[in-house]
């Protein structure tokens, strides 16, 4: 119910946002979300990801620990490549300005509220998680409103977004502060040794697949900005957004549940359990693209204004996609709870390299930005297709 309420936050507020930002402001926020989206879960090397599967209490401490330690690696790495894009003037090419400072530490915090997240699923206080999400997008719809409405900052979207960590990680800290990870009369590097090597497939194969599905996922957004106006970024940007919201909760819920049982069903109920999962989620997703599908645009200027016309335009496209997608996403698990990463792997590279191909080929012939949003669906329905299919024989395997 709280993760409900907690996706909820955003899709009723969009309203408001849609009327106080511009097209233009959702499309900067649109490349700044998508490099975030990119990066942040990667963060960790994915061994906060393991922390779930852990077996003993000092093994998701040393998780944890190792995740926090590669994470501030990787925020250094980040404002080094940030300092190199500021001289060669990158960050302007990609609408990002003075941005491209802030990213760094907004991917260093989404991580380290991540490995609580994953932690705090590990002691099973669920509860903990779903008043967390709630927190962190409440104010985070309070700091855009009140940004946007001062009009003292364009980049309220961002900076509303980069604002409510501090609340969520706040809540995290009150509730579970540092002392919380300490290992007690173990060796912390002993225990840190141990887990990179229990867990090594999780940065081995995980990582690359991980890259490769979100590359695929968000670095589109990107190439659509650099050939296409800013406004019509904001439209694609918006449609997805909405569209994917659905998505992120049933693919967080449901997924973690799988994640979880697939260490204590047998291999029986597991197929049969994700088996009724997967034929509820293919009537309900049908029935909620099926009114995406046909009403879109009218949805969408009713809801966000007459102004977001194009963007249920985009969306009405978008959900050939999306639907395959709001199915088997939650099933992309079994990839890790099975040890088939190198199969989870490959479908993510061949998803990352046909869609990335496909925006940048549509933005190289001059197409305009319709076709290319329905070039851009076509192929990930047909990707997530045959996915989707491997994953049912993964379900129906004894």
């Amino acid at each position: 119910m709280g993760t409900l309420v907690a996706q909820a936050i955003p899709v009723l507020i969009s309203p408001v946002l849609s009327r106080i930002y511009t097209p233009e402001d959702f499309g900067v926020w649109g490349v700044y979300g998508a490099c975030l989206g990119v990066l942040y879960p990667i963060a960790c090397g994915r061994y906060d990801v393991a922390i779930v599967k852990a077996k003993y209490q000092f093994e998701a401490k040393g998780l944890a620990i190792l995740s926090l330690a590669i994470s501030l690696a990787f925020t250094l790495l980040l404002l080094g490549v940030a300092g190199i894009s500021v001289l060669a003037g990158w960050q302007t090419t990609a609408s990002m300005g003075w941005l491209v400072w802030l990213l760094p530490f907004h991917i260093l915090f989404s991580a380290v509220i991540q490995v609580y997240i994953n932690f705090s699923n590990f002691q099973e206080r669920y509860t903990k998680i779903a008043v967390a999400g709630v927190l962190r997008n409440f104010s985070q719809a309070g700091f855009r409103v009140g940004l946007g409405a001062l009009g003292v900052l364009r980049s309220g979207l961002v900076v509303g977004a980069f604002s409510s960590l501090f609340v969520q990680l706040g809540y995290y800290l009150w509730h579970f502060p540092l002392k919380t990870l300490q290992l007690g009369r173990q060796s912390i590097m002993k225990v840190v040794r141990l887990v990179a090597a229990r867990h090594y497939r999780f940065p081995l194969y995980d990582v690359p697949g991980t890259l490769a599905s979100l590359l695929g996922t968000n670095i589109p957004i990107v190439i659509f900005a650099a050939y296409y106006s800013k406004e019509a970024t904001g439209y694609f940007t918006m449609s997805t957004n909405l569209l994917y919201m659905p998505i992120s909760v049933i693919g967080a819920s449901v997924g973690q549940v799988l994640y979880r049982n697939s260490s204590t069903m047998s291999a029986a109920e597991l197929r049969r359990f994700s088996l009724r999962i997967f034929w509820m989620l293919l009537v309900v997703g049908g029935l909620f693209h099926a009114v995406v599908f046909f009403f879109g645009q009218w949805i969408f200027s009713v809801f966000l204004g007459s102004d977001w016309a194009t963007a249920g335009e985009y969306a009405q496209v978008l959900s050939v996609w999306t639907y395959p997608l709001l199915v088997f996403t939650p099933f992309s698990v079994l990839f890790l709870s099975r040890n088939k990463q190198l199969a989870g792997w490959v479908f993510n590279m061949v998803q990352t390299v046909l869609r990335v191909a496909a925006m940048a080929l549509c933005g190289v012939w001059l197409l305009g930005a319709r076709e290319a949003v329905l070039i851009f669906a076509v192929i990930g329905a047909g990707v997530w297709v045959v996915e989707g299919g491997y994953l049912l024989k993964m379900m129906r395997k004894r």
